[in-house]
């Protein structure tokens, strides 16, 4: 019904650890597969990105933390597929649940912060929230740091014109997660750059889709493409001038 209410196409983004995160003790597979029922027979024929249990750093679950695993940078650190691999019981227990949840509907599985293996992948998905940090080594969480933080930089644009042409070639879809997609000019940009996948919090499908229903998309690839194979600032200002020129709604 939410789905509905959002116009929303499924989930891109199912956390996992969340039920890790909220439990005193560790989820046994019997209620994880329960979980996962409950969420694909709400979205019914749509799709739902279940992205594995990304813990470890600083979303230490007490039952499982060890004195290792105190780290001085957290976020960079042994978390995620990482954390999983090694606890080889939870991975194992995780991917039961999930298999025997789906039931022979099509299943979709992220691993957090696993290197691209294309063409093995069915696809990809980019976390801006976290690419961006590590791309320009800024807290977003940090005023004194905003105004470093600009998703409109020709240095996270071209980075990600770079992973997806490879991916466009391997045919295999690119998708972003993060607060970046959310955004009407944002997304804008990232539909040029060729990402057709983007997953984003309710309140924000409908902006988003007003926006792309106002589109030229060819003119502003052309457009895009000319601005990043040439040095440049910020691209903010350029996007939302060529946005009013061409009356999309942002």
């Amino acid at each position: 019904a939410a789905l509905d209410m959002v116009g929303a196409d499924g989930i891109g983004l199912f956390r996992t650890e969340f039920q890790f995160l909220v439990s005193a003790t560790m989820p046994q597979r019997e209620r994880q597969q329960r979980l996962y029922r409950d969420v694909m027979e709400a979205a019914g024929d749509r799709p739902v990105i279940f992205r594995t249990v990304d813990v470890g750093g600083d979303k230490a679950l007490p039952y499982l933390r060890t004195t290792e695993e105190l780290e001085e940078n957290p976020a960079m650190g042994w978390r995620a597929i990482r954390f999983a691999l090694e606890r080889e019981g939870l991975m194992k227990a995780q991917a039961r649940a999930l298999i025997e949840a789906a039931s022979g509907r099509n299943l979709h599985v992220m691993f957090p912060m696993l290197d691209v293996l294309l063409p093995k992948i069915d696809f990809l998905s980019i976390g801006t929230n976290d690419l961006t940090q590590f791309l320009f080594a800024a807290d977003r969480s940090n005023p004194k740091l905003a105004e470093r933080y600009d998703w409109l930089s020709p240095a996270i644009l071209r980075f990600l014109r770079r992973v997806v042409a490879p991916c466009k070639a391997a045919g295999v879809p690119v998708t972003v997660c993060g607060e970046m997609g959310g955004r009407p000019l944002e997304a804008m940009a990232l539909l040029a750059l060729g990402i057709e996948r983007l997953s984003v919090t309710p309140a924000a499908v409908g902006p988003l889709k007003a926006m792309i229903a106002t589109l030229e998309i060819e003119a502003l690839r052309t457009e895009l493409s000319a601005w990043l194979d040439q040095p440049s600032g910020c691209l903010r200002e350029p996007l939302e001038r060529w946005a009013t020129e061409h009356h999309v709604e942002l």
